[in-house]
């Protein structure tokens, strides 16, 4: 009778124990399943609204542009505007006494800098810059379809160029090693490395972007692309 006492009163006191530990391993269960089955919570919202609205005041018809982290200082191509040497490259400071305030650092027509270039193939339409070689390249939609078609150039940071490729061939032009073509070139990215790489995209091609090979002989037009 002693023993079967003491039988119960041992249940009794272990019997509320076991249930929390049930519980805990069952919980336990259910909390690293829901790791395991839960997605990552979604990232914190991202402020998207712009940071400055202003108007290119030096100029118009702005399609390309490249930020400079050695200058801080951004440059940008303009499309139709090169008439007897009129500035189609613009270098832009926005460090000043009042903060995104624009200002023009220097102004580039590749004709006026550069003895026997025509200031009709001035225009550029966009612009990728190498901080290592400290160049920026430069290509231009159809050209003037005289002097030349499609084209990208080469230049240094004062707009003297040390480079020139044509990069299609509509007016008998083309000076492609391989004789491969792009048509209607619009903007370019430039990888720095060894070798340094280039990405090129054009108009009405849809989604295509296209790796192309630069040989830089320092002499224009010949071929070397």
């Amino acid at each position: 009778m002693k023993t079967s006492k003491f039988k119960s009163w041992l249940f009794l006191l272990m019997a509320p124990i076991l249930a929390v530990l049930l519980i805990s391993i069952v919980m336990n269960g259910f909390a690293q399943a829901s790791l395991l089955e839960e997605p990552d919570p979604e990232p914190a919202s991202i402020d998207r609204d712009p940071v400055e609205v202003f108007t290119n005041t030096w100029s118009y018809s702005t399609i390309g542009l490249v930020y400079n982290a050695q200058t801080g200082s951004v440059y940008y191509a303009h499309e139709s505007q090169s008439s007897l040497h009129r500035p189609t490259i613009y270098e832009i400071d926005y460090t000043g006494a009042t903060i995104y305030t624009p200002t023009v650092v220097t102004s580039i027509a590749l004709s006026a800098k550069n003895a026997g270039w025509p200031w009709q193939i001035d225009n550029r339409t966009g612009v990728g810059y190498d901080y290592v070689a400290e160049t920026y390249f430069l290509p231009d939609y159809n050209g003037d379809l005289s002097y030349a078609d499609d084209n990208i150039v080469e230049i240094t940071l004062d707009g003297t160029i040390l480079n020139a490729w044509e990069m299609d061939g509509e007016v008998g032009s083309n000076d492609s090693s391989d004789g491969s073509r792009i048509d209607t070139i619009i903007d370019i990215a430039v990888v720095p490395g060894e070798p340094p790489r280039y990405f090129v995209t054009a108009a009405y091609d849809d989604n295509v972007v296209y790796e192309i090979s630069l040989t830089r002989t320092g002499t224009w037009w010949t071929p070397n692309s």
